[in-house]
């Protein structure tokens, strides 16, 4: 059964939801309102995207374009295919965060400012891609 100090502790409690009704919308509504908003705003990240840069290879090989499509088709990859020049000032402005550059003996150099973090996300994002690409298996 209840104690005789629990039963006066619900009537404490009962008296001030009847002196200050806003005490029970604190109370009761305020928590739920909170952990629905909290739920709603972190309920679904969506996954991040890249912009790289891709600087043509002075000697064009069928696997650099190959290569250069896969990249193309991945939806988490803003795919921007400028000059030399425009590929730095494009990264300069934020719009890219990696420059990719194949070579003519299938590797491929990545150009990035490693003091920003996306662009150390992107360049293992992209470097994943490249691997899998070229025949790894998980």
């Amino acid at each position: 059964m209840l104690s005789r100090s629990m039963i006066e502790q619900i009537k404490c409690r009962w008296r001030e939801f009847r002196r200050e009704p806003s005490a029970f919308f604190w109370v009761v509504f305020m928590p739920v309102i909170w952990m629905l908003a909290l739920g709603f705003a972190f309920s679904k990240p969506h996954p991040e995207t890249y912009g790289i840069g891709w600087q043509k290879p002075i000697t064009a090989s069928a696997w650099s374009d190959e290569l250069s499509q896969a990249l193309r088709r991945d939806p988490q990859l803003k795919f921007r295919e400028p000059d030399g020049e425009e590929l730095k000032t494009r990264m300069m402005r934020g719009e890219i965060s990696l420059i990719v550059t194949s070579t003519a003996d299938h590797s491929v150099i990545y150009s990035l400012d490693s003091n920003n973090p996306e662009a150390v996300r992107a360049q293992k994002y992209v470097d994943d891609l490249v691997q899998r690409f070229g025949g790894r298996q998980d």
